[in-house]
């Protein structure tokens, strides 16, 4: 028997030690689980295992949408996937003549545009 302290308290509850086997076959050994009352749900995951996978939540449309895997084989950044987006370095071996066109797709001159 364990204390635990929930949202509606603290209980007495049973624990038990558990294999959890996962709906992609992963099997989690040796997991000391505590016994409750979940609506709507048969196990509830804690972060000790959301922690050794990949976990993203979307809410695209209207709809949303959880995905888990074990074992990781992704590096999710969404923010460093946006910054890359609008952030490409502009590289190049000399700086443009006057008269070239701008590097920044303008159309323009360089001198005309941002060689002001």
């Amino acid at each position: 028997m364990e204390r635990v302290f929930h949202a509606g308290g603290e209980s007495i509850v049973n624990t038990y030690l558990v294999n959890i086997l996962l709906p992609n076959q992963v099997v989690v050994y040796s997991r000391c689980v505590t016994e409750g009352i979940i609506n709507g749900a048969d196990v509830l995951i804690g972060m000790d295992i959301i922690a050794r996978g990949d976990f993203t939540l979307s809410s695209k449309g209207g709809k949303t949408k959880f995905c888990f895997q074990l074992p990781s084989t992704h590096d999710f950044d969404f923010a460093q996937e946006e910054k890359d987006k609008f952030h490409t370095p502009f590289l190049r071996d000399k700086l443009p003549e006057r008269n070239d066109p701008c590097h920044c797709g303008s159309g323009k001159k360089y001198k005309n545009c941002h060689g002001k």
